[in-house]
């Protein structure tokens, strides 16, 4: 019989030759993902040392009885511990403890080697063993289409492995001995490599579907996805921790009667025709499933408002406060759906409903806007109610007056003539008016002080030729400004045009070439000058008489019509006043 001394240098070969580990094998051909769990600790026990534990011997594990080189007989069993914690939750597909041998008693003999579940352990001894929890695998195959021997032995533990990793158990102990009386059989002694491996095949399931869409709207954004397609696209992002190939499932229903639950194949697909056959909350999930038929759960409801018919009726409006309005004075308008449940919100807005989704209190309720108008006018409301997808009700219109709050403008003596003071005077319509801001002729601004009863009057001189324009607003005591009112103060400053040989817009006058004598006469005293044009010709200046009248001469040379332009004319201290166009007629 080989003595232990015969075999150690052979080991110190072989487990040199391994990398200190096993001898890689061919994965199995199941679907999945292959990988190793090496041992953790390796120890064996010896009858004839009976409270001497071996841990990690680097001359192997020695199994049944065997003598050592110096003609010592002894009996062992082995024992092996593997972590488990980084596996936690994988679906087992396959799994077996593999050990090489690197001696073998008499290689006539099978291996009658079992494979045990054992407690953990630390320091075990033959006196203090580990103890064994059940038989999982009574024979040892052999790894490879040709085995030698010494070999590499495998013991199935698919279901213990399995047991652990779904138990979550942290670790697996298994102890390797050879049953009943052949353990006494000196011609059934193995001893195997110190380091041992479970090679496993495990399949991990897909990942939930994620994220989930209805036509391209993604599940769990705010409000939610919306739609009025009765056969919206339907997408999902699937995954699989183990890059397996997967197919997805899609399950709709109707969210208040999952009993109707429809599935249909995924990850992209639009729902079947007549799912969606009324209006109302509906809920998607999916699921992934890959080729080993490993299940994702079910992702969690999606819930999506189908509807395909806009709201029936217009909705009413009314407006708070009296009317007409007022600039700078707060009202509000409520939209009221009037018990409609498809209407949740409003759209509105002046001309258009252009606004954003104004929110109804609740389904078929009312909302309230606020509104401070700038500027007086018209205004044409348009309101319309909307649905959970966006369908828009017919509109209704509501007409709302804004009165102007400009002051009023009172001229004492309108028919004051040109180059006189006015009395003017400033009449409130603004509530609480403390001035006014006037300009008159430029743009400089005057401010005067209201009176007790809300009017201010000023004196005005109006000598400006074209008009003389006044604008003015009030101002409140918090400073809020009204619209502005404006006037023309325009009094007749043009002058007058005879002429005895050409009357002046009349019948024909003189034949052409007959001199003609121009009488301009002004109609504001104190005129010194005019500036004049004839038919398009050079411009003159002529000036007056102490009468204010101005002698023109001139021969038309051609008969028709003639046109004399009288330009603005200015008095003694350069004020100007109107001139105008006059046309005669040349026989």
């Amino acid at each position: 019989m080989p003595s232990l001394r015969s075999f150690t240098s052979s080991a110190a070969v072989l487990i040199a030759a391994a990398g200190g580990f096993l001898v890689a094998t061919a994965a199995p051909a199941a679907a999945g993902t292959a990988t190793q769990i090496p041992s953790a600790r390796a120890a064996y026990t010896d009858a004839f040392q009976p409270l001497t534990s071996h841990v990690d011997d680097p001359l192997g594990q020695p199994v049944g009885l065997w003598r050592d080189g110096a003609g010592h007989y002894h009996l062992s069993r082995a024992y092996f511990t593997f972590d488990l914690s980084a596996y936690a939750g994988l679906t087992v597909t396959s799994a077996a403890v593999r050990i090489p041998e690197f001696f073998v008693a008499d290689c006539a003999k099978p291996s009658g080697v079992a494979l045990y579940k054992a407690a953990p352990f630390t320091a075990p001894t033959w006196s203090q063993p580990p103890a064994q929890q059940g038989l999982l695998d009574a024979t040892a195959e052999y790894v490879g289409s040709n085995p030698t021997c010494p070999g590499v032995a495998s013991w199935d533990v698919t279901a213990e492995l399995a047991a652990a990793l779904a138990q979550g158990r942290p670790a697996l102990s298994v102890e390797l001995r050879l049953p009943g009386l052949s353990e006494l059989d000196p011609g059934q002694h193995r001893r195997f490599t110190p380091t041992a491996a479970i090679d496993l095949v495990y399949n991990r399931p897909p990942r939930e579907p994620a994220p989930l869409s209805i036509d391209g709207t993604l599940c769990g954004t705010v409000p939610g996805p919306q739609s009025s397609n009765p056969a919206p696209l339907i997408t999902a992002g699937v995954s699989d921790p183990d890059n397996d190939p997967v197919t997805t499932t899609f399950a709709v229903w109707p969210q208040d009667d999952p009993a109707r639950r429809t599935e249909f194949p995924g990850p992209a697909a639009t729902v079947p025709a007549g799912v969606l056959d009324h209006d109302g909350a509906y809920v998607l999930s999916a699921r992934a499933v890959d080729a080993s038929g490993a299940a994702s759960a079910w992702t969690a409801g999606c819930v999506w408002q189908f509807d395909a018919n806009p709201p029936a009726n217009a909705p009413t409006v009314s407006a708070s406060g009296p009317q007409p309005g007022r600039p700078g004075v707060a009202t509000s308008f409520t939209f009221s759906a009037n018990g409609d449940p498809d209407v949740v919100g409003f759209k509105w807005g002046f001309g258009a409903a252009s606004s954003a989704v104004v929110p109804a209190g609740q389904p078929g309720g009312s909302a309230t806007v606020p509104w401070t108008p700038t500027v007086s006018g018209a205004y044409h409301l348009v309101v319309v109610g909307v649905d959970r997808v966006g369908h828009t009700s017919p509109a209704a219109t509501f007409d709302y007056q804004v009165a102007s709050d400009a002051p009023t403008i009172e001229d004492h003596d309108p028919e004051a003539p040109f180059n006189t003071y006015r009395t003017i005077t400033f009449h409130p319509v603004a509530a609480d008016v403390v001035d006014y801001v006037y300009k008159f002729k430029n743009n400089v601004e005057h401010v005067v002080p209201a009176g007790p009863d809300g009017t201010a009057t000023v004196e005005l001189l109006v000598n400006m030729a074209g008009g003389a324009p006044l604008s003015v607003y009030s101002r409140g005591a918090d400073g809020t400004r009204s619209e502005t009112a404006s006037a023309l103060f325009n009094p007749r400053s043009s002058p007058t045009v005879t002429s005895e040989q050409y009357p002046i817009g009349g019948p024909v006058g003189a034949v052409a070439g007959t001199p003609g004598v121009f009488v301009v006469t002004s109609y504001v005293p104190g005129v010194v000058s005019y500036s004049y044009r004839i038919d398009g010709g050079p411009k003159a200046t002529g000036f007056t008489d102490s009468n204010g009248v101005l002698v023109i001469n001139y021969t038309p040379a051609t008969p028709g019509t003639h046109t004399i332009v009288i330009g603005f004319g200015t008095m003694a201290d350069g004020t100007t006043v109107d001139g105008g166009q006059f046309t005669f007629i040349a026989g």
